[in-house]
């Protein structure tokens, strides 16, 4: 539901996350927790871990069980005025199964690296925002091609290719 992760400069990442259930309601069941323990554990303990089929896992499941959400324009915007150190991705989009995997993996196969972000899923909307930097300069993206082409690539991965709302 909500993540606010904070990486300091040690190389240690501290991260809050807010989870629930895939039918949008409060994780209860002791089992429930355990799994994803183990599951965290083993995506940080083995770099090639594959999130992929637990996320149609938990598509599948859900499918019958959600209600349509509301309905509201995607909007990307990228901005570098507001943060001297870091561009700013603002995202706000009807929220899904698997969205925020779907981002984050966008944004690595671009060579962009997150410092900070904070994510938060509301009523069908995810509204997130993402510190960020380019992984080679370790500096803002201020290439306007490169913003571009992020921009482009983060909208097709939200949409499935679909256009969103130019910010």
């Amino acid at each position: 539901m909500s993540a606010d992760v904070f990486p300091r400069g040690d190389n240690v990442v501290l991260s809050v996350f807010r989870v629930c259930d895939t039918k949008a309601g409060a994780v209860t069941d002791p089992r429930a927790f355990e799994l994803v323990e183990q599951t965290l554990r083993s995506a940080l303990e083995d770099d090639s871990f594959d999130f992929r089929p637990l996320i149609e896992k938990a598509k599948r499941q859900s499918r019958q069980q959600r209600a349509p959400g509301i309905e509201f324009p995607t909007r990307i915007a990228m901005d570098n005025e507001t943060h001297p150190a870091y561009t700013l991705i603002e995202i706000q989009a009807p929220d899904r199964i698997g969205l925020l995997y779907d981002i984050l993996t966008c944004l690595d196969r671009e060579s962009v690296s997150i410092a900070l972000s904070r994510i938060n899923t509301q009523d069908g909307a995810a509204i997130d925002t993402l510190y960020v930097v380019d992984r080679s300069t370790d500096a803002k993206i201020t290439d306007l091609n490169r913003i571009r082409t992020i921009h482009e690539h983060l909208t097709s991965t939200i949409l499935g290719g679909a256009t969103a709302k130019a910010t």
